[in-house]
This record gives structure tokens, C-alpha cells and sequence, in this order.
């Protein structure tokens, strides 16, 4: 938190006794919260969905491969032979 940039706004709530001996979480019935949302009972969706980052396809700089990974590669066909 202490190096977040400044203007962006954090807020957090939590409980400190869940999941405690006094609130376990075997009492939070989450069976029941999903399949609620499942039949659109509760009207939930995520705040936000991520991406995945697209990976690149050229190794990155300065990688090397493992010696004689790459004489297996010819021509774009991949032998699984010595």
C-alpha cells in the first residue's frame, strides 16, 4: 500500500473474526450465495474481468535454450527423436 501512486484511492473492509474459532467459514454458506447467483436471485457480475497478457513468440533477450532443444525443431516440424 505505501507505494501505491498518489490519487489512487484504496478502501478496504474486513473482518477480523472470520475464519476465526468465533465466525469459521464453515458457517458462511457459500453453496447457497453461488447457486443464488446462479439463478440470478442476487443480481451479481465481477466488477472487472482480466485479460491474460498475449505471451510472446521470440524468446526474450538474452534467453538461451537448454543445449540440443533447438536441433529437435527443423522446418517448423518437431521430431521427437535424438
Amino acid at each position: 500500500m505505501f507505494d501505491m501512486p498518489s490519487g489512487v484511492q484504496f478502501s478496504l473492509f474486513g473482518s477480523f473474526e472470520v475464519g476465526s474459532d468465533a465466525y469459521p467459514l464453515s458457517s458462511i454458506p457459500f453453496d447457497e450465495i453461488v447457486a443464488k447467483v446462479q439463478e440470478r436471485v442476487y443480481k451479481a457480475k465481477p466488477a472487472r474481468a482480466l485479460r491474460p497478457k498475449p505471451r510472446p513468440m521470440e524468446p526474450r533477450p538474452g534467453y538461451k535454450h537448454p543445449p540440443g532443444a533447438m536441433s529437435r525443431v527443423s522446418r517448423g516440424r518437431m521430431s521427437f527423436g535424438p
